[in-house]
This record gives structure tokens, sequence and C-alpha cells, in this order.
């Protein structure tokens, strides 16, 4: 982290934090926070401070703090599953709906410059066929019609391509895409893709049970990140 300062923005040091966070089992995690939450908010303070009176800046740097930690968790959670308590840091202050629906947080805070540049460069690779099955589908979700649609084609025809481009699509308006696929393989060739039977709580032996049932309640977050 300390080099890192000295050459990296705000935003690449929260997410080199986040990473580490997440992957190099930090043993205090709280001094890195203390030692360079300055850094860390940099650019988020100087957000504030150009909504706010000049006479009033020194009162405002909680709030950058605050927003710096929430900024991180929602990182932290589009990477993982745990919220920063885990890791021994501060909680930060939000809505207290949105603090509980982890999973809702997970899908909506994809960065939005990223997705775009991702289509703008993919977009235009697209051959005839696929062309065709991407803006239908794209015109389904739009217009929000609640069509199905099955796209089968043989292996190598860019199947996985197409979907990757209509996931960024949506998630770049910060809307709710979920990938899953039927495999713990096959989801990892879609952005941010989990197996069918982890993301709708399948049950794995059918066998054993008279009625099989997804295994969601009405009040859990993924029900309500189905619902949006």
């Amino acid at each position: 982290m300390k080099e890192a300062v000295l050459c990296g923005s705000p935003f690449r040091l929260r997410e080199l934090f986040a990473i580490m966070l997440i992957f190099c089992q930090l043993s205090d995690a709280l001094s890195i926070w203390k030692k360079y939450k300055d850094s860390l908010s940099e650019d988020i303070r100087h957000r504030v401070e150009l909504d706010i009176q000049p006479d009033n800046v020194n009162s405002i740097i909680n709030e950058v703090y605050n927003k710096c930690l929430v900024t991180l968790e929602d990182t932290v959670l589009s990477l993982g599953d745990t919220f920063l308590q885990h890791y021994g840091l501060p909680r930060p202050s939000r809505c207290e709906a949105v603090l509980q629906n982890k999973d809702n947080l997970r899908e909506i805070n994809y960065d939005s410059n990223i997705l775009a540049q991702y289509i703008n460069f993919n977009e235009h690779l697209l051959n005839n066929e696929q062309s065709y099955v991407y803006n239908k589908i794209l015109e389904g979700i739009e217009k929000n019609t609640g069509q199905t649609f099955f796209l089968d084609a043989p292996g190598g025809t860019g199947k996985t391509f197409v979907i990757n481009i209509l996931l960024a699509r949506v998630r770049k308006d910060h809307g709710i895409a979920l990938a899953v696929a039927s495999s713990g393989i096959a989801a990892t060739l879609l952005e941010g893709g989990k197996t069918a039977h982890s993301v709708f709580k399948l049950p794995l032996n059918l066998t054993r049970v008279e009625t099989p049932m997804c295994n969601i309640s009405k009040q859990s977050n993924i029900a309500q990140v189905l619902k949006d």
C-alpha cells in the first residue's frame, strides 16, 4: 500500500485495499485504514468540498471517511460476500435497507465507465447473426416485454460473447442482470457468473423430496434481487 499511494489514484487504492482484505488475510486491516484513509478518500473529499461552503470544510471529514468506507464496502461486496466489519474495519453508516441487502449491492455495483468501454470495444465485433440475436434480446429488455429467449448454437459460435455484452449493457445503467449457469466451469465464463443452484437455492437431491422447490423466502435478500 505504501508504494501504491505514491502513484495510484484513490479509486485504484480502494480497489487494491479491497483485494487485500479479501485475499491477503490482513492481520491488522484497521491500522492500514487509519494510516491511509486520507489517501483512500482524497477524491471523495474533493467532491464533498465542492458542494459546501468554504468555512465548513473542516466539519465534513467524518462524512468523507464514511463515504469512503461505503465505497470500499461496495467494492468488497462485489468481489466477495462480507461486510467491512468482518475485517475489523468501522461499519459505514448507510440506509439500513441497503445495508441489509448485500446481494443487491453486489449486483448494482459494477463500474459504469468500465462497462461502457467494454461495450464500445466489443459491440462492433459481433457478426450478423450475433448482432441479430443481441439486438432482439436487447429490444425485449428495453421494452420490458418479459420474453424468454433460448439461445442455442454449436460450441465456439460466440454465445458467451453475446451474453457478456448483454450483461454489460444492463449493468451499465445499474440494472440487475443475474448470470447463472448449470456448472461452476460454465459460470466462470460469464462476467459475475454463479451456478444456478447457488443463486436460486435449488435442491440438490430431487429424489428425496416429494415436492422440490427453491429454498428462497419472500423476505430474503436474493428474493428482493429477483424482484428488482
